[in-house]
């Protein structure tokens, strides 16, 4: 009896993780396409502070780049904790 009415109020967590996945999923996709675009500018203007000896401009983009890579580390960290949860609550109702 427990065990029914707790399947019955995990259905709008995983619909809630779902709807979640899907956002990301766009929103990384969005991400991807804009910060190529944008990586790509980086490093031409890199390319030119190397080759003028502009040290201070070419450590700032260095840190605009890590900025860049530590933001998608964290989307794609946060897309997989909710892909292991939705499985999890998923495996919960197969049983």
């Amino acid at each position: 009896m427990v065990k029914g009415i707790l399947k019955i109020l995990v259905l709008p967590v995983l619909l809630v993780l779902v709807i979640a996945g899907m956002v990301m999923n766009i929103g990384i996709k969005a991400y991807c396409l804009a910060s190529a675009i944008v990586l790509k500018i980086l490093a031409l203007c890199a390319l030119i502070a190397v080759c003028t000896s502009q040290w201070q401009p070419l450590m700032i983009i260095g840190i605009m780049i890590a900025i860049g890579i530590v933001i998608a580390y964290g989307a794609s960290f946060i897309m997989a904790q909710i892909e292991i949860c939705r499985d999890s609550l998923c495996g919960y109702l197969r049983t």
